[in-house]
Parts: C-alpha cells; structure tokens; sequence
C-alpha cells in the first residue's frame, strides 16, 4: 500500500532530489491490492537530474533544546 508520501534527499552534487509515490486502483483482479496482486499500480517517481534548492527569507533563530548524547540503552529524554 503507498500512502501519501513526499521526500527530498541532498545528494552530493549538492542537488535535491524528490521522491515522490503514486498509486492507482489495480488494472485486474479487484479493487485493491489484497485481491489485484500482481497488478498494482505503484511507482516511485523522481526527476532525472537534481533539482537546485533555492534558500527562502525565513530562518529558524530558536534555540537548541537538546544536543547531548544519551548513555546506550538509555533515552534522552526524561521519563515521568
């Protein structure tokens, strides 16, 4: 099953590129893909090239709540 999803990576080149899922209703044997297996419509779609990542004018100037590291096996956050 695809859900909505969206992604972006950086890649070396310094370039993004997207990741982007698409489903349609199976093109045979039912309305879903419980029952339209091997027939689902799924893809992955992408650019061919990466994209330029164009910085806009807001900043983020809050604070860093948490940089520490946490002991292993142990959370970095305080249990209640």
């Amino acid at each position: 099953m695809v859900g909505d999803y969206i992604s972006t990576s950086f890649g070396s080149d310094g370039l993004a590129h997207p990741a982007i899922a698409v489903a349609n209703t199976p093109t045979a044997g039912g309305s879903e893909c419980a029952t339209g297996t091997p027939n689902c419509d799924q893809a992955l779609y992408s650019t061919t090239s990466g994209l330029p990542a164009a910085g806009g004018s807001v900043v983020a100037n809050d604070p860093v709540v948490f940089n520490g590291k946490a002991g292993p096996g142990r959370s970095a956050f305080k249990h209640r």
